[in-house]
């Protein structure tokens, strides 16, 4: 893989470093073209999910999402709610649509999240 062909390139350029991935830390911007287009910034985490999800035009279920991703559910509430307009940090409009009525804690595995057209 290109990660595992810099990491050997690396250790062997810098003998006696380490070499430590912090993949949770990084962001992204992503261009959402809603009513109107949006530059919103997401962290790792959320890009991973926005990917999964937007890769289906009948979204993912929630169950899908926390298996293909590998997170617990904590860490998928902290990531999903933001994106479903359920915190103050909120995206404005929120990206995707998930269950009406239903908290992010609440969300079911067979509930399904789509991104918003």
């Amino acid at each position: 893989s290109p990660l595992e062909a810099f990491e050997t390139h690396y250790l062997e350029a810098h003998k006696g470093r380490c070499l430590k991935w912090c993949l949770l830390v990084g962001e992204a911007t992503v261009e959402a073209h809603l009513q109107s287009v949006h530059r919103i910034t997401v962290s790792t985490p959320q890009l991973v999910l926005l990917l999964h999800i937007d890769s289906d035009p009948e979204g993912q279920s929630v169950g899908d999402l926390l298996q293909h991703s590998s997170m617990g559910r904590e860490a998928f509430d902290v990531a999903i709610g933001p994106m479903l307009g359920a915190t103050d940090e909120a995206a404005t409009p929120p990206l995707l649509q998930g269950p009406a009525g239903r908290a992010v804690a609440d969300l079911r595995p067979e509930d399904r999240l789509v991104v918003r057209a």
